[in-house]
């Protein structure tokens, strides 16, 4: 166990706050199923919670510039912090895509990856619901590991049908991006959990 004290303390609070606005965004992204959606209502929700995570990262950096003390190194809060920030930022990114872009038609095992994502970020939510707890949050860094591989396995299956089946060539580009940019949700995923089991066996 780590030496935390039994309450949270204000970093743990946002870095928690900040994994809920992942796990609610990714949320969110997998109801913008192409073609069955009303993508622009979704779009500009996930966008609320980008921004919400922005806010919460400005907040995190000001309390450690004013902290004498903090339960780990500035420099691994802060990390985390990013890192988390990219995977909204990520998450927003295909959301927009989608909009923009106005895919209006399937796109083959969408549903699946966006489903990984999902699990991915529960997983964060929940490692971060509390600290103190090495073997859980261990055991969530470890499945999160896992999904990461599963949604590489669903991402190259994507390409793999898209060009084969895909005969309108602007349409698979858009869904290519729009592909990419799920693909690195799930990525920046697992760069969490690495830099989050990193920093609990520093301080285990």
């Amino acid at each position: 166990m780590l030496r935390f004290p039994k309450k949270k303390d204000e970093f743990q609070q946002l870095l928690s706050e900040q994994a809920a606005e992942l796990y609610e965004s990714a949320l969110l992204l997998k109801q913008m199923v192409p073609g069955k959606a009303e993508l622009f209502d979704l779009e500009r929700q996930i966008k609320s919670r980008e921004r919400r995570g922005d806010q919460l990262i400005r907040t995190l950096v000001g309390r450690l510039n004013e902290a004498f003390i903090t339960p780990f190194d500035r420099e691994d809060l802060h990390h985390l912090a990013e890192l988390m920030d990219d995977v909204l930022d990520f998450i927003y990114s295909c959301a927009s895509k989608l909009y923009l872009y106005k895919a209006d038609q399937a796109i083959s095992y969408f549903d699946d990856l966006a489903h990984i994502l999902e699990l991915q970020t529960r997983n964060i939510k929940e490692a971060f619901s509390d600290l103190r707890d090495t073997h859980n949050v261990l055991e969530k860094c470890h499945t999160i590991d896992d999904l990461e591989n599963d949604g590489d396995h669903v991402y190259h299956t994507m390409i793999q049908q898209m060009f084969e089946t895909e005969k309108d060539p602007i349409r698979l580009i858009k869904n290519k991006e729009i592909i990419e940019e799920l693909e690195a949700a799930t990525d920046a995923c697992e760069d969490v959990a690495d830099a989050l089991e990193s920093m609990v066996v520093k301080y285990a």
